[in-house]
Parts: C-alpha cells; structure tokens; sequence
C-alpha cells in the first residue's frame, strides 16, 4: 500500500483528489483569498478539534471560524474525511521532525520516537476518535514510518520484524494514551459486589496510585527486541 502510494504521488494526474491534497501544494491560495490556503484551513480545523474532539469537526465550523462561507472552504478542501486526512498528515509531519538523534542507538532513537509521537496523542487527543482503516497516507505520515523504521535499519532485523516493532511501538503508544486520557465513569468496581474480599487483588490492583505505565510497556517491547538480537 505503502509502494503504491509512493509511485502515484510521482504522477499527479494519476492519483484521486484525496492524495492529491495530502501530497499537492497547501499553501498555494486557491480562491479570493491570498491569506487563505489548505494549510491555514487545518490549523483552524485542529485547534477546533483540539478544543471541542473530532466530532466537532464539520466543514460548516471550520468556515465559520475562518469567516468564510462553507461553499468557498469546498474550493479547497472536497469535504471532511479529506481535511481530517490533512489533519492527522500535519500531526504526523511534526513528529517526523521532532528529532533525528542519529549519535544515539536504536534503542534511544526508538523511544525518542516513541514518547514524541505519545506527547501528540496527549496534546491532539482526537487522534484516537480516527477510525483505524483510515488508509491515506501523505508525506508527513511516510516521514513519520520512515523515522521509526530507520531507528531499527541494520541492527540485524528483517524488514518484516521492522515493521512489526514499529507497529507494537505504535500500538502501544495509543493504547496508553486512551488510558492516560480517560477518565472513570463509574467508581470501583465497576459491578456490585456486595463482599470486596471476593476480588481483593483487583481491588488493590485498580485502586493504587497510577505509576508511569507508558515507559514500562515500552521498555519491555523495546527488552524483546533486544533479546532477540542477542
């Protein structure tokens, strides 16, 4: 998919209106307005998001807050699916480019990577409210893939243990994020339990003081790694 999308991008009048806005030029004006451009259309869409979640993310909101009419946001964006391509493009284009500590080895360079992509999930939290099938892939989420892989080019992995590690790494990262954000609903536990001497572990379990969870789930992917280089 990857491959694919790599080839179409070297021949604009090949590839669908979608990959041509995540891979065309966003700061070329495209209407009236020389200080409107797609780039400018997804800070606004983002910090919408970032403030009201990704459910609030309409084409008619983001026109209000750029004081344009929704038909003329249309001139530059098709519709929503694509400006929340865009979105997540952006996000990932900065994590691209939050440090390339190629002194350091591949262990350090992947939890780099690791804890930088973690501090945009807390930071853009509706992140996590993009549907995983989402399959459109532009230059800043190839940047993104191709930092994490080349922390682990030539340390003895095959290129499809690469991938996997990234994809563990990039598992992880979410999954802890989602339990870092969320906040209980219910107090513990979660069913009525007329005896807690009946579940005692999972009482103690659930009720003692948060430890940094991220890290140690890291660390032991990242042990894996290394046992199995060794």
């Amino acid at each position: 998919m990857l491959a694919a999308i790599m080839n179409s991008a070297s021949r604009p009048t090949d590839i669908t209106p979608r990959l041509s806005l995540l891979w065309g030029d966003r700061d070329r004006p495209r209407g009236g307005r020389h200080d409107l451009s797609v780039t400018r259309i997804v800070e606004v869409a983002t910090a919408l998001a970032d403030d009201e979640g990704l459910h609030a993310v309409s084409m008619r909101k983001v026109a209000h807050r750029l004081g344009i009419g929704t038909m003329s946001l249309y001139t530059y964006v098709p519709g929503r699916a694509e400006l929340v391509d865009v979105m997540v493009d952006t996000v990932h284009a900065a994590v691209a480019t939050a440090g390339h500590q190629t002194r350091h080895g591949w262990r350090r360079r992947l939890t780099e990577c690791a804890h930088d992509d973690f501090t945009a999930h807390l930071r853009h939290h509706w992140l996590l409210e993009v549907p995983a099938t989402r399959s459109a892939w532009g230059p800043g989420s190839v940047a993104k893939y191709d930092r994490e892989l080349a922390c682990l080019d030539g340390i003895g992995l095959s290129d499809a243990h690469m991938a996997t590690v990234v994809s563990l790494v990039t598992a992880h990262v979410q999954a802890s994020a989602r339990r870092h954000l969320s906040e209980p609903t219910h107090s513990w536990p979660p069913l009525r339990v007329a005896d807690r001497t009946q579940v005692p572990t999972a009482c103690r379990v659930s009720t003692s003081p948060d430890d940094d969870g991220f890290t140690f789930g890291l660390d032991r992917i990242l042990d894996g790694v290394a046992a199995l280089m060794r």
